[in-house]
């Protein structure tokens, strides 16, 4: 029954995320015959690559928290239970891996502290490609009426942060306390945290190298490889942030187009930010069907380190 019942959602999962692509497409289709078609091929096949390897690295993950564990039954876990981030809400694709990762020979709050562990190595990542904008004096230059305007009103963000840590602080004790608790910092592996770290912006950089090479396939846009680096950390952080947006849906795409439309027109830039989703919306989509396909993983065993 439950394999039924999951089968059944990442059915649902699945033809969401069509949806999803079909409806992007309804609203490009005069412009797709002057891209490069090879240029954007060559991109598609690499977010494909890249869906597969980012989804392995959970592996590494694990072991740095004291788990050796197969990066096939990895991959496959993580890409089937990513899938369902199409779905409403944002707990499904984390729920599925924490029930899932139990094939792992995982407890259910093992499974979940890794993913934490995840999403705070993924998001350092990240925000090292994001932070590449502060030595990038031509987009500082170009961007700077937008952060002035931001500038003006950072009291909002510090503000809300502020009652946040606060609220957090009253309801469910000391933060460092909680996090430690949470996260078994004393059982991690430094070293090997930060291989994976590394691993990571790897991977950031790679996917940034494939937004170019879509962005290159589009006439009317020209912008440089530091812009893109920049931008990809950027918009990653704002669509992962959207609380609540299946995959920071419309959220990525309006930071793209605010920042393409320095580079081009404002019909080019909201061309490159829907063309960039459709790509790897339809790469996420061709992983999957691979992973179904050629069952990544055999239930292989998970052994302490």
């Amino acid at each position: 029954m439950k394999g039924l019942l999951k089968s059944l959602a990442i059915t649902a999962a699945l033809g969401l995320a069509i949806f999803a692509l079909r409806g992007q497409l309804a609203l490009i289709p005069g412009q797709l015959v002057t891209v490069n078609a090879t240029l954007l091929a060559l991109s598609a096949l690499g977010l494909v690559v890249y869906q597969l390897w980012n989804a392995g690295v959970w592996s590494e993950v694990l072991g740095a928290m004291g788990f050796k564990s197969s990066r096939s039954q990895c991959m496959r876990i993580w890409i089937s239970s990513e899938s369902m981030k199409w779905l409403p809400g944002s707990i499904w694709s984390y729920g599925s891996r924490i029930v899932s990762g139990q094939q792992l020979g995982l407890t259910k709050k093992q499974v979940s502290t890794s993913i934490a562990y995840e999403l705070i190595l993924t998001n350092l990542a990240w925000a090292t490609l994001a932070a590449t904008v502060f030595f990038n004096a031509e987009l500082l230059a170009l961007l700077a009426p937008q952060i002035a305007l931001l500038k003006s009103y950072l009291w909002v963000p510090i503000t809300a942060a502020a009652v946040f840590a606060a609220a957090l602080f009253l309801v469910r004790g000391t933060i460092a306390a909680k996090l430690s608790e949470v996260l078994k910092l004393r059982s991690v592996s430094v070293s090997q945290s930060a291989r994976t770290i590394a691993h990571y912006i790897v991977l950031s950089l790679f996917n940034a190298t494939l937004f170019w090479g879509v962005l290159s396939a589009i006439p009317g846009i020209n912008v440089s490889f530091s812009v893109i680096v920049a931008l990809s950390g950027v918009a990653w952080l704002s669509g992962f942030w959207a609380i609540g947006i299946p995959g920071g849906l419309g959220v990525r795409e309006a930071v793209i187009t605010l920042i393409l439309t320095q580079f081009g027109s404002l019909e080019a830039a909201i061309f490159a930010a829907i063309l960039w989703r459709v790509t790897q919306v339809g790469a996420e989509i061709t992983a999957l069907l691979i992973s179904l396909a050629t069952g990544f993983c055999k239930r292989d065993t998970l052994l302490p380190a």
